[in-house]
């Protein structure tokens, strides 16, 4: 008797583990993939799972990059009669061997910095008080005096006083100790921490606490209403700082939007699991920062799906981050494969705002010859092959693996980047780039 007919096929012991980290936690991009409209790219690496897992593992930036590569995942989930609509390749007699942009990269000639400078002898707390504003906690001192009575209890904190308890926590994360209580302890000379005591005794921190509040929870809808706000209990703080991070600085032209992952191991409905990235399970939170110097100019917290959407989540992020504060000021924006689109360029090109990051191949509106399997087995290391359109261009970049580029924001240029043999030397490769001269952004975004 065959065994394998009898009992079955053993399972992979893997497969249960794989399934939860392609599938649990990951947004949809909100692209539409080609895969269902044109077949001739179902064997193409760059089009597949495996195919796109390989390629990140190729190079350090691609591994930075983490959990982006599982995205992927969601375009094949997309609803198929929405992707028959749109040809990958129905424009492609459109796009032109040689470069007909003009007037790039667009003059910026906007004041860029912060808006208030203070003395060189301010102290952290000034800097401090600039983006955490004297609103923020005269809310949390009325609100928690709002909880702790609905309690039957009595909180009487006061500003001061809950400016005294925020310094104590933060303390708490540079000085850690195993448990809260443990700061108090005066009868351990090893944990004990006689500066605390000198600001709060332990009982009257343990009050506050317990009745810390930023919102009334009466006006708090119920979960099964369409409108509740996951974020509702710290909704006002996040508001306060997205005022006030905007209103104290003004970023130079470039600015990349990217998500940061902050580590959190508790149970929420709103945690993600990126097993690619440095961080690898937390709270997502997408981020448009100043690319000269980090400063964060916009935010938003991923709660989890969002149901449908006309233009999909990448592409809503991305114009809910920059269009209220960089349209039609010239300025260029730098996203990774996952944001970037064709629908997404042309919106924010209509709005006064240049775009430029890598591409997967398998969305709508990207040439189909730089996707070719006989033009790339042709290429070598270095080799480029690209396509024209007005003042966009889309590239294949042959590194160790094709690199797929697009941007409007620059005019096509030969530049050089720096690689390591397999003896540890460096060797430049020359690449036509459609970024500026400095190739630091170049080398992040592949």
């Amino acid at each position: 008797m065959d065994t394998k007919s009898f009992y079955g096929k053993r399972p992979n012991r893997y497969g249960r583990l794989t399934r939860y980290i392609l599938t649990g936690g990951v947004p949809d991009d909100g692209n539409k993939s080609s895969d269902d409209v044109d077949s001739s790219h179902d064997g193409d690496e760059v089009s597949s799972v495996a195919g796109t897992e390989s390629e990140s593992d190729e190079t350090d930036s691609e591994s930075a990059d983490g959990g982006q590569v599982h995205n992927s995942l969601s375009d094949s989930e997309s609803d198929d009669t929405s992707r028959g609509s749109v040809r990958a390749g129905s424009d492609n007699d459109k796009w032109s061997e040689t470069s007909t942009a003009t007037g790039l990269p667009k003059p910026f000639t906007r004041d860029s910095g912060p808006f208030i400078i203070l003395s060189p002898d301010a102290k952290p707390t000034d800097y401090f008080q600039l983006l955490f504003p004297e609103s923020l906690f005269t809310l949390m001192c009325n609100e928690t005096n709002r909880y702790a009575a609905s309690r039957n209890k009595v909180a009487d904190t006061c500003v001061p006083e809950l400016k005294a308890f925020l310094g104590l926590i933060i303390a708490m994360g540079i000085h850690r100790l195993p448990q809260l209580r443990d700061y108090w302890d005066g009868f351990h000379w090893v944990l004990n921490v006689p500066q605390f005591t000198q600001v709060f005794t332990r009982s009257r921190f343990m009050h506050l606490w317990s009745n810390l509040h930023l919102v009334d929870n009466a006006q708090q809808l119920p979960r099964t209403d369409p409108s509740h706000d996951r974020l509702f209990k710290v909704r006002p703080v996040i508001r306060i700082l997205q005022d006030t991070f905007l209103e104290h600085y003004y970023p130079r032209q470039n600015v990349s939007v990217d998500e940061s992952m902050v580590r959190f191991k508790g149970r929420s409905s709103m945690k993600q699991y990126l097993p690619l990235k440095p961080i690898k399970r937390g709270f997502k939170v997408w981020s448009a920062s100043c690319a000269c110097c980090g400063y964060l100019l916009n935010f938003q917290i991923y709660t989890g799906s969002e149901g449908s959407q006309e233009r999909g989540l990448a592409h809503r992020v991305v114009t809910d981050l920059c269009l209220p504060m960089l349209a039609h000021r010239q300025h260029t924006v730098y996203v990774d494969n996952f944001f970037t689109s064709m629908p997404l360029l042309t919106e924010l090109e209509s709005n006064g705002i240049s775009l430029c990051g890598t591409y997967r191949t398998n969305r709508i509106g990207f040439p189909k010859e730089l996707t070719d399997k006989e033009t790339l087995k042709k290429m070598k290391r270095g080799d480029v092959v690209a396509r024209y359109k007005g003042n966009t261009s889309c590239v294949v970049w042959m590194d160790k693996r094709p690199v797929y580029l697009v941007s409007n924001a620059f005019m096509p240029d030969t530049t050089s980047v720096k690689r390591k043999n397999a003896d540890g030397s460096t060797s430049l490769i020359s690449s036509q780039s459609v970024l500026p001269t400095t190739t630091a952004i170049w080398v992040v975004l592949i």
